[in-house]
């Protein structure tokens, strides 16, 4: 089980990356699959799993999976495998992932929502 602080946190890195590219959190969580969908999941996932670290097993993948609208734990076996072809060939995609995890890295996810989308939605200095 994920624990409900981290499950609090889990849901401020998804409001934070939506935010910052523009997305909503229900087309994220859809079955859609247009641009840039697909990666941001991927992003968000392998951000998250950096974030929960040990906590993670098949349970908890199971609930992970369920954070982005996805079924089952074979989403987020196939999200890994996807994040590390992406990462080390696609230059746009890892540019996706580094400006995310910064904007994570420097942010309090303990933070209110309604901070946190104000933040996402600052101009980059």
């Amino acid at each position: 089980m994920i624990s409900e602080a981290n499950t609090y946190q889990c849901n401020n890195v998804i409001e934070l990356v939506c935010a910052h590219f523009e997305i909503n959190i229900s087309d994220l969580k859809s079955i859609k699959r247009n641009a840039p969908l697909p990666d941001l999941r991927c992003i968000i996932l392998h951000i998250i799993e950096e974030m929960l670290g040990d906590e993670l097993d098949k349970s908890t993948l199971h609930e992970l999976a369920h954070f982005v609208g996805k079924n089952d734990h074979s989403n987020i076996l196939a999200s890994r495998k996807k994040f590390n072809e992406l990462y080390e060939f696609n230059y746009s995609f890892r540019c996706k992932y580094d400006v995310a995890k910064e904007l994570i890295d420097n942010s309090d996810l303990t933070m209110d929502s309604k901070y946190i989308m104000e933040l996402a939605n600052m101009p980059q200095l």
